[in-house]
């Protein structure tokens, strides 16, 4: 996993956003798909890229699988998500999804590895 801040980009967010190297597996209505590579990973929500988004307005329940090279023991964060936005980002398609809701140890979890590879 390697992390860079999302930098020089004209928007409103207030939160620290993060580029990782990544999967997440998005479950909707029982249909879970993973996808390989995420971008601006917030406390907020977290791009995905996909030639296929779902719908605007989709609600379901999202994985991200961090890998600890140091423990070999992967690690996951859940919650539930909500897709805000289809557009083209870097020449590629993929689906804006705003975090709805997160469990305390997932937060905290999701907390520490955007401050960890935030560069101040």
């Amino acid at each position: 996993m390697s992390g860079k801040k999302s930098e020089g980009r004209d928007n409103k967010r207030v939160r620290d956003r993060v580029d990782f190297d990544v999967s997440v597996t998005l479950d909707v209505h029982g249909q879970k798909v993973k996808y390989d590579e995420t971008n601006d990973i917030s406390m907020g929500g977290m791009f995905v890229f996909t030639s296929f988004p779902y719908p605007v307005g989709t609600e379901g329940i999202f994985t991200i699988h961090l890998s600890m090279v140091e423990t070999v023991k992967e690690h996951e964060i859940k919650g539930k998500f909500r897709v805000q936005n289809n557009m083209t980002k870097a020449g590629s398609r993929g689906m804006g999804l705003k975090i709805t809701e997160i469990d305390t140890d997932s937060s905290l979890e999701l907390f520490n590895v955007i401050r960890a590879n935030t560069k101040n």
